[in-house]
């Protein structure tokens, strides 16, 4: 009888590092808070984690494989991504660290998101696809619109008012009593009215002005 032996503990060793680590990378993707989504060259989607099935509102086994552009892109949008992705696989552009675009769920709901992506090569250096984390920040955009667009109102009617109205910040002294105010923002009418002008007043103490 003739026998070789070969002592494969530390492939062994190796292959169970390599599952370890490869675990642990499933779970970061499986619980974090922002889409995880791997792009193939040709725009197929390669990996998805939960919580981009949740925005796009389907199961991987429908995004899977499917087509990035005509599966999760509005319409109107599709095609002009779908082009700069191929001039970024072909390696002519470089690829944007931060960018922000629209998907569509399945439910056909629009969601802003922020995403931040990476090039995928093969060993050979040859681009092989995208990795990206996307962050929805549709709330947050609506909010700040809305806010905007409330301040504008805010400012016009303060502007064309034709009451005095002045925005003060109260001043206290050491025993927290009210001692002073300083001026932060007067309107046209105040002007008129008292006969400060904006640019001389505001940043000062009441006091001051009194004084002079």
């Amino acid at each position: 009888v003739v026998a070789t032996f070969l002592d494969i503990t530390e492939r062994m060793r190796a292959e169970q590092a390599l599952r370890e680590s490869r675990d642990r990378v499933e779970l970061y993707l499986e619980t974090a808070g922002v889409i995880m989504l791997a792009l193939d060259a040709e725009g197929r989607i390669e990996m998805i984690n939960t919580r981009g099935c949740e925005i796009l509102d389907a199961s991987p086994a429908d995004l899977v494989g499917a087509d990035w552009f005509t599966t999760c892109l509005p319409a109107d949008e599709a095609p002009r991504i779908r082009a700069a992705f191929a001039e970024l696989m072909a390696g002519r552009t470089i690829a944007a660290a931060r960018a922000e675009s629209r998907i569509r769920t399945s439910g056909g709901d629009v969601r802003q998101i922020a995403w931040h992506n990476s090039i995928l090569r093969d060993r050979a250096g040859r681009i092989t696809g995208t990795l990206s984390s996307g962050e929805d920040v549709t709330d947050l955009r609506e909010a700040a619109a809305a806010l905007f667009e409330s301040e504008n109102r805010y400012r016009l009617l303060f502007r064309e008012a034709q009451e005095g109205f002045a925005l003060h910040e109260m001043i206290w002294d050491e025993a927290g009593n009210p001692a002073d105010y300083r001026f932060l923002d007067i309107n046209p009418a105040f002007e008129r009215l008292t006969g400060l002008r904006r640019e001389d007043i505001l940043g000062r103490r009441a006091l001051e002005n009194h004084e002079e």
